[in-house]
């Protein structure tokens, strides 16, 4: 028996015993078993295999989030919750759940958590990094939010002139199409080098040596993400403009975002995102730690990152923002929400991705929180009631003996 997903598939050359146990015993001339008959039983002794292996995951915050999944209805998408200070995954709910009786009917082995996704204006937040750190979020600057990203009238969302401050907390388009643009004139690479630095693309989870396996990954089945597919696109200024609202061939996963929120989240450091803290052998004694390791490449200045801090929580404090339903949460909220077009149609219906993701307290951050919808309708099965209800289950959750356990 091998692992072919998820931590078994990673870690399957630890976790296969050294060898099988027996049950030895007679037969007749049938085949039958003739119990009771010097039955013996042989087995391989050693005291250290199976290994164990000791996950970040908490149990209990686990079966909460599954169960508010269910309960909100979410077919295909889940939720990723980090630990900000270990950067450690507390929980992670995929849907289509695995199919028990006939596990391989499905998409139920296949973890969306881990997968490139199409974010929409999630994606803003890489933008508004780039856009900070070029001066091209001059205050007094306005943009024109009575248009759409190609200039013809916004029938649907008509917000007049807005700053590059509101504009973010209303998700509007027309001003993150221009801006990445502008960004493109500057470097056609910028979009990706920001995504880079914001931990987005290149794969989150924990990877390095360990024993004669080089470029070891915790999460094999992760997927790296991307900005562009072609220096053609790269290059046009209107896929830059797509690209900047997180269409176009912008492809991430929710396991990125999260981390991505927690980069900002701890002023700009970026770090690996760990699923296993160590591996143990059968006594409980450890066979090796996963240490808190940095990603690689270059970061997000301490400067940027509590700029995006303040712009992540006015989507929350703003009269019109995106993230208004949150300003009674127990927990101040920050964040960002996504709704990104896929091109894919249901009965003349175009379906959508639906986003959320943020991190809270907002004044000492301690999680970061992906909630994704995939596939929906555009006007159902949004994710902020989600978000909002295990904003409130965390905070019973870490109140429940008191508030000493906060």
């Amino acid at each position: 028996m091998i692992g072919i997903s998820g931590l078994e598939k990673s870690f399957d050359e630890f976790l296969i015993a050294e060898g099988k146990s027996k049950l030895v015993y007679h037969v007749d001339g049938a085949g039958a078993p003739l119990f009771g008959i010097n039955v013996k039983y042989i087995d391989p002794a050693n005291p250290f295999y199976p290994i164990n292996l000791q996950t970040s995951i908490d149990k209990e915050l686990q079966i909460l989030l599954e169960e508010k999944v269910d309960e909100h209805n979410i077919n295909r998408g889940g939720v990723v919750l980090l630990d900000i200070e270990t950067n450690s995954i507390l929980a992670m709910v995929s849907r289509p759940d695995i199919n028990r009786v006939n596990p391989y009917n499905g998409e139920g082995t296949e973890n969306m958590m881990v997968k490139q996704k199409i974010p929409g204006s999630v994606f803003k937040t890489v933008v508004a990094a780039a856009a900070i750190d070029h001066g091209l979020d001059d205050p007094a600057r306005k943009f024109d939010c009575s248009k759409t990203i190609s200039g013809e009238p916004d029938l649907k969302y008509d917000y007049g002139l807005l700053n590059f401050t509101d504009s973010f907390a209303v998700s509007c388009n027309r001003t993150f199409g221009e801006l990445a643009r502008e960004l493109q004139e500057k470097d056609p690479n910028m979009l990706e080098k920001y995504a880079e630095m914001l931990s987005i693309t290149g794969g989150a989870g924990w990877k390095g040596h360990i024993f004669h396996l080089e470029d070891f990954k915790q999460l094999q089945d992760e997927e790296d993400g991307r900005v562009f597919l072609s220096d053609e696109a790269r290059k046009d200024r209107n896929f830059a403009a797509l690209s900047g609202i997180g269409q176009h061939e912008v492809r991430v996963s929710p396991l990125a975002v999260a981390n991505m929120m927690a980069t900002i989240a701890r002023g700009g450091e970026k770090d690996m995102v760990r699923a296993v803290f160590s591996i143990q052998y059968q006594n409980g004694a450890k066979m090796t730690e996963f240490p808190k390791q940095k990603l690689e490449g270059e970061g997000i200045s301490p400067f940027t990152a509590m700029k995006l801090q303040k712009l992540l929580r006015e989507v929350v404090l703003n009269e019109e923002g995106t993230g208004r339903w949150f300003r009674d949460l127990p927990y101040a909220v920050a964040g960002k929400s996504g709704t990104a077009e896929t091109g894919i149609y249901k009965e003349d219906k175009q379906l959508h991705n639906k986003w959320f993701a943020g991190y809270f307290p907002y004044e000492k951050p301690k999680y970061a929180l992906v909630t994704v919808n995939l596939g929906v309708l555009e006007n159902e099965g949004g994710v902020n009631p989600l978000f909002a209800d295990i904003v409130k289950e965390v905070y019973a959750f870490n109140h429940a003996d008191g508030p000493e356990n906060n």
